[in-house]
């Protein structure tokens, strides 16, 4: 039977998280899914836990192992060999709650939207928890990317989103620095139908090797690459939405160098 879902997840050496991930999956309530990891050449045990649990469960899980490109060429490879009708990402050092896919599918189906969204839970540092990536969006209402691009802050996050499968075929990440931000925003401006749950789903578990805990030139010129990639590659006729979009970003430090390239 073909899978409603594909549940994709890049892996590189999150050897102390991973199984926490899958897990979480496993325990979705909604069952008709595929589980689709991509190990990104990981030099831990990433790999070995991997192949375990799809030994384990080869009905379920498939893994793909590859020399290491990064996020965004694994999330393509995911993409690429996606069965399901719509298409959800993890990163491989978060959780979902076991209700997140169904709950998602429920909306996307009964409102036939491209994407369906939630908000998330964040995790900090030092324990502290915020609600975050919500909407005064109406439930029963079908919205477009451009209302999103627009109320949006820019605590952006791929993962909390259901997305149909043949769209986002159209979209390519991109080998970058924030390759989530900068994909997310041109599928956004492009998403003729999006719906919305209230409900937080997806817990964003931020520790000491997470990309954003800490701040280098290097990141400062990976947020400018991802702008630069979103204004090339947006939805010309969204230039409004991507003009409040990038001024949010540089609001909230992304930096001047970045914001220069827009």
């Amino acid at each position: 039977m073909k899978p409603a879902i594909s549940v994709i997840i890049p892996i590189y050496n999150v050897e102390n998280y991973l199984a926490d991930c899958i897990d979480s999956v496993l325990a979705q309530t909604f069952k008709n899914y595929e589980l689709i990891l991509i190990d990104d050449g990981s030099t831990d045990g990433s790999n070995a836990i991997a192949t375990e649990y799809t030994k384990k469960f080869p009905e379920k899980i498939t893994l793909y192992t590859r020399e290491n490109a990064g996020p965004g060429p694994s999330r393509n490879l995911g993409i690429e060999n996606a069965n399901g009708e719509y298409t959800l990402f993890m990163d491989s050092d978060d959780v979902a709650d076991e209700t997140m896919l169904e709950e998602l599918y429920a909306s996307a189906t009964s409102l036939q939207t491209q994407i369906a969204l939630c908000p998330y839970y964040r995790h900090g540092l030092f324990d502290e928890l915020t609600i975050e990536g919500t909407f005064d969006f109406d439930t029963n209402i079908v919205y477009t990317g451009t209302d999103f691009l627009r109320k949006t802050s820019t605590k952006i996050t791929t993962c909390t989103k259901l997305y149909q499968t043949e769209f986002i075929k159209n979209f390519s990440f991109p080998a970058i620095w924030f390759e989530d931000v900068a994909w997310l925003i041109v599928v956004m401006s492009y998403a003729e139908s999006i719906s919305y749950v209230p409900t937080p789903f997806y817990h964003y578990l931020r520790h000491n090797t997470s990309i954003v805990s800490s701040t280098s030139n290097e990141q400062i010129l990976g947020s400018a690459d991802a702008v630069r990639f979103f204004k090339e590659h947006s939805n010309p006729e969204n230039k409004e939405a991507l003009f409040a979009m990038a001024d949010g970003m540089n609001e909230s430090g992304y930096g001047e160098k970045a914001m220069k390239v827009f």
